[in-house]
């Protein structure tokens, strides 16, 4: 999400706490992409945040839309009738 100035609208320091979890896995792979059913989080049109994070010690590492090109996250929107 963008806000005026192309600056980012929610922050580390200005976002939500975590809430409910939506999703998890077990453990993870480097280089393997994972996909999430997000559909019981999304009511309707509007704004999402969502957390992304790893309470274990397995050395399992995630970076931001700031990080090196190759590990940025991606987001994909597919919609269903």
């Amino acid at each position: 999400m963008q806000a005026a100035g192309g600056k980012p609208a929610v922050t580390w320091n200005t976002a939500p706490a975590a809430g409910t979890t939506s999703s998890s896995l077990g453990a993870v792979t480097a280089g393997t992409t994972y996909h999430f059913d997000l559909s019981s989080a999304i009511y309707g049109n509007g704004k999402y945040t969502f957390h992304v994070m790893n309470p274990n010690a397995d050395g399992a590492d995630y970076t931001s839309r700031n990080g090196v090109i190759g590990s940025r996250p991606q987001s994909v929107l597919t919609v269903a009738p």
